[in-house]
């Protein structure tokens, strides 16, 4: 009670093993009565969010959502493909629908899946000419022959927005 959330989070943080109670309070639905407390133990852990999610489809088309572009989706990405691959896929589809973004670079190690031939994927520039960098695909791709469809919104945005450019522009 009285924390902003910053603060809730930093007494819920701790190391991995340690345990941390936290006490729940529920309005009643009747206004005159009084609130109901609960107490709960939590055991801290470490969590490794899901950000790739995936599984196949009908006429051997494999569906891989991409929650947010964090630091091993290209792990997780490359995980998916190769359990994708063995059952059978022979189409993608890639889902980055409400994707906010995140890492450029995961975002362009996600393209490197796809696109070739040392194609440019994206490029950032700032005041400075020194500033100044661009990002290419590989010689080859692992997955560059794939038939593939892309589904993007209006909650899609930075990274996923820079993905589906990118493939588009490189058909």
């Amino acid at each position: 009670k009285d924390l902003d959330a910053d603060e809730v989070v930093n007494r819920l943080r701790g190391k991995p093993g340690t345990k941390v109670t936290i006490t729940l309070a529920r309005e009643p639905e009747d206004k005159n009565a009084a609130w109901t407390t609960k107490e709960i133990t939590l055991v801290r852990e470490l969590i490794k969010p899901e950000v790739v999610q995936y599984r196949m489809l009908e006429g051997k088309i494999g569906y891989m959502h991409i929650v947010d572009f964090s630091g091993h989706v290209s792990e997780d990405v490359a995980k998916a493909m190769a359990e994708l691959k063995k059952g059978g896929m022979e189409a993608l589809v890639l889902d980055l629908r409400y994707n906010p973004g995140g890492l450029l670079n995961a975002a362009v190690e996600l393209c490197k899946y796809f696109i070739d031939g040392n194609k440019m994927i994206v490029y950032t520039k700032g005041r400075k000419p020194e500033n100044y960098a661009e990002f290419r695909s590989d010689k080859s791709a692992p997955f560059g022959a794939l038939p593939m469809i892309v589904l993007v919104n209006g909650g899609s945005a930075s990274g996923s927005e820079i993905v589906a450019g990118a493939l588009q522009d490189h058909k």
